[in-house]
């Protein structure tokens, strides 16, 4: 997977169930860094976050989203997948405190 810098000024989308967030705090999470998130995958999105990657890539089937996201890079349009690790490594510039994972709330 490929590794970026920054989501500022992108669309991203997300798939996949995070197991410490849920969409709505890993939207909050892109929004804050200055990213636009999408409902949905489409030629207008630049970055998908895999939150879990899928267990059937270890024998080479991929799922709809992630297959379209190839199916669109075949055709010249630059969509980045990246997982949920690396999407988290960027909050490094969320202010402290402003959002805490669903499990250290329970």
């Amino acid at each position: 997977m490929k590794f970026i810098q920054s989501i500022a000024d992108k669309v991203i989308v997300f798939t996949g169930k995070h197991p410490d967030y849920t969409h709505a705090e890993l939207a909050q999470m892109a929004v804050r860094l200055g990213a636009r998130v999408g409902a949905a995958l489409s030629k207008k999105t630049d970055v998908l976050v895999l939150c879990r990657p899928n267990e059937r890539w270890k024998h080479s089937s991929y799922g709809l989203k992630e297959a379209r996201v190839m199916e669109y890079q075949q055709k010249g349009l630059s969509i980045v997948m990246i997982d949920g690790d690396s999407f988290l490594s960027l909050r490094s510039s969320i202010p402290a405190g402003t959002i805490e994972p669903v499990s250290h709330r329970l």
